[in-house]
């Protein structure tokens, strides 16, 4: 059938396509839609119903991208030989299987009222202020970095084992997340972590996060990087390794320009002589909104913008150049 389409008609369509065009320009470095800005969450506890509920509050929302559940830094219960987290803000003990459990509860929820297309993926979050150096005499302290980096790759490839296999496959893909911030840990390290690099703990507890068991295959999912990149605490190397290593994917704060400014430089090093031309990528960047000062702290999509500007800040000619950034999340 043939329609006949009024002048009328015609001259809304032509103003509604100007001011797209105008809302473009506005956003001379990209000219990309931005990413599903997705709510992040600071655990309190592993209630199911609770995980549950949330994950059906992201499906209602159609969301799509990376969502971390932040569970608190890793701990160990010596009464019952169990490592976990202790949550941000209750300071309670979680065990890393009672966490697993609430998350695949999360991915139901989600699953049963997305609808049939936005896909998450779930990652499993934690911090390394477990850092034995600056946490002496802390509760439920960690005996090994190692092993309890070795625990979490063990249990988040049961999460990954259970959503991914599971019915959810296809909508919710099971990974891990790490705050990883240079002023946590500033300890010396050993032989292990190449004599030279501050940080020690948080290398060892990466390195046996990527190969939890030396008889395996490293793990075949992500580590996001959501943490901040301050100078000062870690070698180049050393914050290199934590944002770009095997498996870990830079996903860092940008609460502020001046953090934005702070992964741009090691960006620049590292893809420059300095760094020996190795591969960077910022995936994605961390908001923190609800619980910044208005005025002081940048919204999602101004974190977005700054992090795009300062990688881009002689446009395509600079060595730091991207596109555009993959994901946003507000925690």
């Amino acid at each position: 059938m043939r329609h006949h389409w009024s002048r009328l008609y015609i001259k809304t369509l032509i103003a509604l396509l100007i001011v797209s065009l105008g809302t473009l320009r506005a956003r001379p470095i990209s000219v990309f839609a931005y990413p599903v800005v997705t709510t992040s969450i600071y655990e309190s506890d592993t209630n199911s119903s609770t995980l549950y509920n949330q994950g059906v509050q992201a499906g209602q929302k159609s969301t799509t991208g990376v969502v971390i559940l932040d569970f608190g830094r890793p701990a160990y219960d010596a009464s019952t030989n169990t490592y976990g987290t202790l949550d941000t803000i209750n300071n309670n003990f979680h065990s890393f299987d009672s966490i697993v459990s609430a998350m695949e509860q999360f991915a139901q929820g989600f699953w049963s009222y997305s609808g049939c297309c936005p896909h998450i993926y779930l990652a499993l979050g934690t911090n390394n202020s477990f850092a034995s150096g600056g946490c002496s005499g802390c509760k439920d302290q960690v005996p090994s970095e190692t092993n309890a980096g070795g625990k979490l790759a063990d249990k988040v490839s049961v999460l990954k084992g259970a959503v991914d296999g599971g019915v959810y496959g296809n909508q919710v893909t099971g990974t891990a997340a790490d705050d990883l911030e240079p002023n946590w840990d500033s300890t010396a390290p050993g032989a292990e972590a190449g004599g030279t690099n501050n940080g020690a703990y948080t290398y060892y507890f990466l390195s046996q996060f990527n190969q939890s068991d030396p008889s395996e295959p490293h793990p075949s999912f992500q580590l996001w990087d959501y943490g901040s990149n301050e100078s000062g605490y870690w070698t180049n190397d050393m914050e290199y390794y934590a944002a770009q290593g095997t498996f870990e994917y830079d996903f860092g704060q940008v609460y502020t320009s001046n953090m934005a400014q702070d992964w741009e430089n090691l960006d620049y090093w590292a893809v420059t002589a300095g760094g020996g031309y190795r591969y960077f990528w910022v995936s994605g960047v961390t908001n923190q909104a609800p619980a910044c000062v208005q005025g002081v702290c940048l919204t999602p999509t101004q974190s977005y913008d700054t992090m795009l500007s300062k990688l881009n800040y002689n446009g395509t000619s600079s060595p730091t150049y991207q596109s555009h950034i993959d994901y946003i999340t507000d925690i």
